[in-house]
């Protein structure tokens, strides 16, 4: 079964919490996204560019030649992980009582997901006068 909701301690604590309850004893996988992943991969285009060009700069500027026209760019279009996954064994860490107290405590839990480290790759080739 997969849930989907917003980033919301509070609701994942009743999940978790519902789910340590269960007498199947459920395996849990938690992962982030992000909402717009387009946006992102097109961030990241765009700084992958602006970053090729900046070092191309430096490189003609030492090399005594001057960036012409961009010939060719080469761009892999593979796919980007933009998720980021917790991984434990959280129900068997969560209080397995009856007090109901416990359920408010569960729904305080303060999770953060880790930060995103993606990358691309683009070449570009110049022509250099």
């Amino acid at each position: 079964m997969k849930i989907m909701f917003d980033k919301d301690n509070a609701l994942l604590g009743k999940v978790l919490y519902g789910l340590s309850k269960c007498k199947s004893k459920p395996e849990v996988n938690i992962s982030y996204t992000v909402k717009d992943a387009n946006a992102i991969k097109n961030t990241l285009l765009k700084n992958a560019i602006l970053d090729s060009k900046e070092k191309a700069e430096v490189l003609a500027e030492a090399s005594g030649v001057t960036l012409g026209e961009i010939m060719k760019i080469d761009y892999s279009w593979g796919e980007i992980n933009l998720s980021s996954s917790i991984h434990g064994s959280f129900l068997d860490v969560m209080k397995l009582s009856d007090d109901e107290d416990y359920e408010d405590e569960a729904s305080d839990m303060d999770i953060e997901p880790e930060d995103f480290h993606i990358s691309d790759t683009v070449t570009i080739i110049w022509e250099i006068k």
